[in-house]
C-alpha cells in the first residue's frame, strides 16, 4: 500500500534526524549537515527492507545488525572518530527504539480490537463497499500513526534525556563503554526472546502471541516501559559515580595542596623563628583529640622532638630524658598506649582510632 510506504518513510526520516541530533550532542561534527544524513538514513533503510523481506520475510530481527552499520558508518563520516562513545551511542539508540516496538504494537492490536466489532456494525449497516473500505483504510492509517508517533515520542524523549544526564566532561573509555553498554545489550536480548515467541504456526496459519495470550497487549507495553526506565536508570547511576569520582579526586588534590603550603608556611616560620624546630607538629589528619594535641605541644615545647606513623600506632621521640608529665600519661593511658624510655631519650606511643577523634565544642 502506497499509505504503508510513505509511512515507512516517514519513520524512517524521524529516526535519521534523531539518530543525527543524538551523536552530534556527543561527537565532534567534521564534515557536511543533518538533510545529507537524514536522506542517506531514509534510502539505505529503504533497501534494506527490501533485500530482507526478499531474503528472510517477517524477520525483523535480521534488521537491527544493517542498522547498527549503518549508524556507524555514517558517525564515522559526518563526525570524528571515537569509539567508545560510538558504540555507547549506538547500542543505547537501536536497544531503545527496538524495545519500543512492544510498546506500539500491542497498542495497536488492542486498537483493532475495539475497532473491530465497530466496523462490523458499519459494515451491516452501509451498502456502500468503497465507503466501508475507505473508512476502514483510515482508521487503520490513522492508529498506526498514532501508535508510531507514540514510539517515536517516547525515543526522543530518552535520547533526550541521556544526552542531558550524561557526564560529557568524562572521557569515556572502552571499559565505561562496555559498562554502559551491557543493559543494552541485555534489552535487546529481552527483546529478540520476545520476538522468537511472538509468531506460531496453527493450522498452517501464522497467529500473534497476541492471539494466544491476550494479557500480553498490556503486559508487553508495561514491560517495555519499565525497561526503557532501567536504561535510563543506569545513565543516572553511572554519571553519580562519575561525580562522586571527581569530587574526591578534586579532595585529594586539595589536601595535598593544603599539605605543601602547611610545609612551605611551616619552613619558612622554622627560618625566622628557630625556636619553632623543637615543637611537636601534629598533623590534622591524625585521629586525636584536637585538646590532646594541643597539651602534647604545650608540655614538650622547647624540646627536640620527632612524630611519625608506624601502622596505626602515633610515635613521638622525645631526644632528651625528661620526666613525664601527668597529663600526658594520662593522655598516653587515653590512647591505650605505652610509654619506653632508656638513658637519653623518651618514646609517646599512642595507638590511634578514628573513631577517637572528636570535634571540639
Amino acid at each position: 500500500m502506497i499509505e504503508s510506504e510513505i509511512l515507512s518513510w516517514i519513520v524512517y526520516g524521524f529516526l535519521g534526524a534523531l539518530s543525527f541530533e543524538f551523536s552530534s550532542r556527543f561527537l565532534n561534527r567534521k564534515t557536511w549537515g543533518k538533510s545529507i544524513w537524514i536522506g542517506i538514513f531514509i534510502v539505505v533503510e529503504i533497501l534494506i527492507n527490501r533485500a530482507m523481506d526478499l531474503i528472510l520475510p517477517y524477520n525483523s530481527i535480521a534488521l537491527i545488525l544493517p542498522m547498527a552499520i549503518l549508524i556507524f558508518l555514517l558517525q564515522r563520516i559526518f563526525f570524528e572518530k571515537d569509539l567508545p562513545r560510538q558504540i555507547f551511542l549506538i547500542v543505547n539508540f537501536i536497544a531503545a527504539w527496538e524495545i519500543l516496538k512492544f510498546l506500539a504494537s500491542p497498542m495497536s492490536a488492542l486498537i483493532f480490537l475495539a475497532w473491530n466489532p465497530i466496523f462490523e456494525r458499519f459494515a451491516y449497516s452501509i451498502t456502500d463497499l468503497d465507503l466501508i473500505l475507505n473508512l476502514n483504510r483510515f482508521v487503520v492509517d490513522g492508529v498506526l500513526i498514532f501508535c508510531r508517533a507514540i514510539q517515536l515520542g517516547i525515543l526522543a524523549m530518552y535520547l533526550r534525556f541521556v544526552s542531558k544526564n550524561f557526564p560529557h566532561e568524562h572521557e569515556l573509555t572502552m571499559q565505561d563503554s562496555r559498562l554502559l553498554a551491557l543493559p543494552c545489550v541485555t534489552v535487546l536480548i529481552i527483546d529478540l526472546t520476545i520476538r522468537l515467541m511472538a509468531f506460531s504456526i496453527e493450522n498452517g496459519a501464522a497467529r500473534l502471541i497476541y492471539d494466544r495470550v491476550p494479557s500480553t497487549m498490556i503486559l508487553l507495553p508495561i514491560s517495555s516501559l519499565l525497561l526503557i526506565g532501567i536504561l535510563a536508570n543506569h545513565i543516572t547511576l553511572f554519571r553519580n559515580l562519575i561525580r562522586r569520582l571527581q569530587l574526591e579526586n578534586q579532595t585529594q588534590i586539595m589536601r595535598h595542596d593544603f599539605r605543601d603550603r602547611l610545609a612551605t608556611i611551616q619552613a619558612v616560620a622554622r627560618s625566622k623563628f628557630p625556636e619553632i624546630e623543637s615543637m611537636v607538629q601534629i598533623d590534622p589528619e591524625i585521629p586525636i583529640d584536637p585538646q590532646d594535641a594541643e597539651i602534647i605541644s604545650k608540655k614538650l615545647n622547647g624540646i627536640k622532638t620527632r612524630s611519625f606513623i608506624r601502622g596505626k600506632i602515633f610515635v613521638i621521640e622525645i631526644f632528651s630524658n625528661i620526666e613525664i608529665d601527668s597529663e600526658i600519661l594520662d593522655i598516653v593511658e587515653k590512647y591505650h598506649g605505652e610509654i619506653e624510655s632508656d638513658r637519653s631519650s623518651v618514646t609517646l606511643m599512642l595507638v590511634l582510632n578514628s573513631e577517637q577523634k572528636k570535634i571540639p565544642d
